[in-house]
């Protein structure tokens, strides 16, 4: 790997979101950004200069994928053995070195084979009822391991499908996201999707039929970044406000001995011009209360086997596979309201799905039948 990037990690309080991060020591030389100990962040890095200074060392050459480099050659060269010595080399390390000859061309991993082993018999049981039960096979795909975290590729460009070159060098930013230097806060900001973002504002415990059009995110556009003391508002819209000047002028009060801080622009500021440290955790907030966490965990310049299209940036990589909120009263449907203060509800609050919402709480007038408050709940399995 060769030069800057950085990791981003998110996190909300309660329910929303959680990214997971691979985390690597960056040390670039012996006495520069180099944590002490794990989770410790470092000193402030400027990502410019960090990207000018190892542009400079490492040569443009190095970063750009040449198609018609003779491979086997330039391992020859580097190792100082011949050419020949290298097809050898490839051919005892070939993974077909690692086949038997007796593997059939097509392989059926429900075929169980004739053997009289306990384990063997239990797996045959247990893959026959998972074709026959669909609460059993329910249950056992909940307990898979990996079920929850999805792994993104990269996408696949042939030389003239790039839209738009990456200019070498460049930096960018890698853990759910990777982001070029060349990238805005706004666009990650545009690119990370958040279920509070799409819920649908308003209580609905009156008419549950009430058309559901507006969304959060189309009412409420505001939000920020806290990065090394500065407040990165997002100011596209005439009716975004100013999230920080509340908090800056709190923090100017002598007696919180906090501060000074700044407030720029989201929408104007690149990452490359950013000041940061790995592994620190910084905020970003939309939504009026709606709170992630931040963490840059690595930096390094863009290289060859990156994609090469700077369009594709921001680019998701990693995500979390949330689980699906079950209705309370039937433990099968996907909740579609949650219910506060209902004297019929087990729990307060809780989530129901539209049928057992509705066949609980109303009449067949569609009258409420107790005093509650319904609102309407979008499931993250339906954002992400």
């Amino acid at each position: 790997m060769c030069g800057p990037v950085i990791t981003i990690r998110t996190q909300r309080s309660l329910v929303v979101i959680y990214l997971i991060i691979n985390r690597s020591n960056f040390d670039l030389t012996t006495n520069m950004a180099a944590p002490t100990r794990e989770g410790t962040a470092n000193d402030v890095l400027d990502v410019r200069q960090f990207l000018e200074g190892w542009a400079g060392l490492v040569g443009n050459s190095q970063l750009q994928k040449h198609e018609d480099d003779d491979q086997e050659a330039k391992i020859a060269n580097d190792m100082s053995i011949s050419r020949e010595m290298v097809e050898e080399l490839a051919s005892v390390c070939s993974t077909d070195t690692l086949l038997c000859g007796s593997e059939p061309e097509e392989g059926n991993l429900t075929a169980f084979p004739e053997v009289n082993l306990l384990t063997v018999r239990c797996q045959e049981e247990s893959v026959q009822k998972r074709e026959n039960d669909n609460i059993f096979r329910t249950k056992v795909s909940r307990k898979m391991r990996y079920k929850y975290v999805q792994t993104l590729a990269p996408p696949c460009q042939s030389e003239g499908s790039i839209e738009c070159p990456i200019k070498i060098p460049e930096t960018f930013l890698d853990q759910e996201f990777q982001v070029i230097g060349s990238n805005t806060l706004t666009d990650l900001r545009d690119k990370y999707s958040c279920v509070a973002d799409f819920s649908v504002p308003g209580e609905f415990s009156e008419d549950p039929d009430m058309p559901q059009d507006n969304r959060a995110k189309d009412l409420f556009k505001s939000g920020f970044f806290f990065i090394e003391g500065t407040f990165y508002n997002d100011m596209r819209y005439d009716d975004c406000r100013d999230y920080s000047k509340v908090i800056i002028d709190w923090a100017k009060e002598k007696e919180r001995g906090l501060g000074p801080y700044t407030s720029a622009k989201m929408e104007t500021t690149r990452f490359v011009d950013l000041k940061l440290r790995l592994g620190q955790p910084y905020v970003y907030l939309h939504q009026g209360e709606c709170e992630h966490l931040v963490v840059f965990s690595d930096l390094r310049l863009h290289g060859a086997d990156d994609p090469q299209d700077a369009k594709a940036y921001p680019l998701l990589v990693h995500k979390s596979k949330p689980r699906r909120q079950l209705c309370i009263a039937c433990q099968t449907m996907t909740a579609r309201w949650i219910v506060h203060g209902s004297p019929l509800a087990p729990e307060d609050p809780s989530h129901f799905c539209d049928v057992c919402f509705k066949m609980l709480h109303y009449d067949k007038n569609k009258k409420k039948l107790v005093e509650f408050k319904a609102f309407p709940f979008l499931d993250k399995t339906a954002v992400f």
